[in-house]
């Protein structure tokens, strides 16, 4: 099989590729350094000789700064997943779009891929929206498209402005640590297990369905960094103002059960585990 990943230069694509590659797939890439993906007139930088299979992965990242600039994150995230869905459309190929966490803040945890969608940020926003575009294509051109929500993805080379990496950063520079919200809980998932993941998701995955993609534990941010200074043997007094910004979710636990009983995946990494490979 010949399978293109789009942001194949990202965080999570390379891995992914990586991945692939071992398994035997030939794999082809593209990213934002060689075509914009947002553009028109896109879909002909794509590859002539059509894929078995399209994973998705291109576009924008980031909370904070999508409220910033929302115009970047609905041009990066669903102008692009209309040039990939059509591009897909044209060549009959089946297509894996990576989503994100859209839920927002929920009461009951852990929460599962029924829960209510509430998106509460422009980023969030552009995923749900190039989401709603793929069960589109589904339903009206019966085209083959699975879709997965990872929760907080982390591992080696994180881009620096991330959480876990921030955090090793000033623990290893500095003497002593500036966070935020101590006592927010995510669902930290492991890259490689998270490429794995979409590997499952390939094989096995039913067309329309959507899967969460996490540990199915949660962690505070405080008990994260404590962990890192264990690891690392540095005990920095910590400084939070436990300011929460515009919409934070407080509270984020995947419930895992659909993907680990109809595909078989369970993450291989505990956070323990996955920290000591971002060391």
């Amino acid at each position: 099989m010949r399978i293109l990943v789009t942001g194949g230069k990202g965080f999570l694509g390379r891995v992914l590729i990586q991945k692939l590659q071992l398994e035997g797939y030939t794999t082809i890439s593209v990213s934002s350094e060689q075509c914009d993906l947002s553009q028109a007139n896109a879909v002909q930088y794509l590859p002539t000789d059509a894929p078995d299979y399209v994973f998705h992965l291109a576009g924008k990242t980031g909370i904070l700064s999508s409220w910033e600039h929302p115009e970047m994150f609905y041009r990066a995230n669903v102008d692009t997943t209309r040039t990939v869905l059509e591009y897909c459309r044209q060549n009959k190929t089946p297509l894996h779009y990576v989503s994100s966490y859209i839920y927002g803040n929920q009461g009951a945890q852990p929460i599962s891929e029924e829960a209510p969608v509430q998106p509460n940020n422009p980023y969030a926003h552009s995923k749900w929206i190039a989401e709603e575009m793929c069960r589109f294509y589904v339903r009206f051109f019966s085209m083959s498209i699975t879709i997965s929500r990872p929760f907080n993805i982390y591992g080696p080379s994180q881009p620096a402005h991330f959480f876990i990496p921030r955090m090793i950063q000033q623990l290893r520079t500095q003497d002593r640590l500036q966070a935020n919200n101590l006592n927010s809980k995510r669902d930290y998932v492991f890259v490689e297990d998270v490429a794995d993941s979409l590997i499952a998701i390939m094989r096995k995955g039913k067309t329309g369905d959507c899967y969460n993609i996490g540990s199915g534990t949660c962690f505070s941010c405080r008990e994260v960094i404590e962990l890192l200074q264990s690891l690392l043997g540095r005990h920095q007094p910590i400084f939070s103002e436990d300011q929460t910004w515009h919409e934070e979710i407080l509270h984020a636990q995947a419930n895992r059960d659909k993907i680990s009983k109809e595909l078989g995946w369970h993450p291989q990494h505990s956070l323990h585990d996955g920290l000591i490979k971002c060391l």
